[in-house]
C-alpha cells in the first residue's frame, strides 16, 4: 500500500514525520485493545449478514475483542460506504465491502463521495457464486426450480453439475463479491493481522459449511490480489455503465 504521506526535503521535516509515525506502529503491535466495529452496507438480515457475522465471531475468538457489525444501509450500499471513507484509520472501524458501491456506484450519475481507490484498503475478499443463489439454493434442491447455468468464470463449488455461462459465451464473467476493507492509510501491520485472520477463519470446517450451505462459494484472497479484482472491476463497470447510457 502506498502511503498517503509525502516525506519533504528537509531533514527536520522528516524526523518530524517518522515519530509522528511511531504511534502507529505501536498501536499496531497492541491491536486491537478495544472493540472493532464493521460497518455492514445492507439492511440486516440479508445474504451479507449471513457471511460476516460467523466471521466476526471468529475474529472475537482470536484477537479477544468484540468485532461488532453495523448496519448503515441505503443509497444501494453508498451510505455505510461513506462512513467508513471518512473514519480514522486505525483499524477499528471497518467496511464489508461488496461490488454495488466499490465498483458500480462510483460510475452512477449520483456519484458517491468517496473514491474506492484511494479511499480504502482491502483486507480478505470473499466472493459468492452468485447473489440470488443463496435464495434459490433450497428450491433447487427440492426441484422447483432448474439451476441452468451460472455467471462466474467457472462452475460452482455449490453446485459443480451445473455449467458456468463462460462454457457457452468464452470470457463471460459476472460475479457479486464480499469483502472486507479498512479506510486508506490504516497500518500495514493492523491490515495483515486482519487479512491473516480472515484467511484462518475462512479455512475453518464450521464457517465454510455454513456458507456452502447459503448457496456461497467462498475464495479469500489477499489484499493485493483484493484491491486489483476491485480496479478490474471498476473498469468493467465503466464500460458497462457507459455502453447503458446512465452517465450524465
Amino acid at each position: 500500500m502506498r502511503s498517503r504521506i509525502k516525506l519533504r526535503e528537509y531533514l527536520a521535516i522528516l524526523c518530524a514525520a517518522l515519530a509522528a509515525g511511531a504511534p502507529a506502529a505501536v498501536r499496531a503491535q497492541d491491536y486491537p485493545s478495544r472493540p472493532v466495529m464493521v460497518v455492514n452496507t445492507w439492511a440486516p438480515g440479508g445474504p451479507s449478514d449471513a457471511i460476516i457475522r460467523p466471521l466476526l465471531e471468529k475474529f472475537s475468538q482470536k484477537f479477544g475483542q468484540p468485532f461488532v457489525l453495523e448496519n448503515r444501509s441505503g443509497a444501494n450500499g453508498s451510505i455505510g460506504t461513506s462512513y467508513v471513507a471518512r473514519s480514522r484509520n486505525d483499524g477499528y472501524t471497518l467496511l464489508f465491502a461488496n461490488v454495488g458501491p466499490i465498483a458500480i456506484s462510483p460510475w452512477l450519475p449520483d456519484k458517491p463521495s468517496y473514491d474506492s481507490i484511494k479511499d480504502f484498503q482491502p483486507i480478505g475478499q470473499i466472493q459468492s457464486a452468485f447473489v440470488s443463489l443463496g435464495g434459490a439454493l433450497e428450491l433447487i434442491r427440492a426441484g422447483k426450480l432448474k439451476a441452468i447455468a451460472v455467471s462466474t468464470q467457472s462452475r460452482s463449488s455449490v453446485l459443480p453439475d451445473v455449467p458456468a455461462v463462460s462454457e457457452t459465451v468464452p470470457g463471460f464473467d459476472f460475479n457479486v463479491w464480499y469483502g472486507l476493507m479498512a479506510p486508506a492509510g490504516t497500518p500495514r501491520d493492523v491490515v495483515q493481522a486482519l487479512a491473516d485472520a480472515l484467511k484462518e477463519a475462512m479455512a475453518m470446517p464450521d464457517i465454510r459449511n455454513r456458507l456452502l450451505a447459503s448457496g456461497l462459494d467462498p475464495h479469500p484472497t489477499g489484499p493485493a490480489e483484493f484491491a486489483r479484482k476491485i480496479e478490474q472491476d471498476l473498469a468493467a463497470w465503466k464500460q458497462a455503465v457507459a455502453n447503458a447510457n446512465l452517465t450524465p
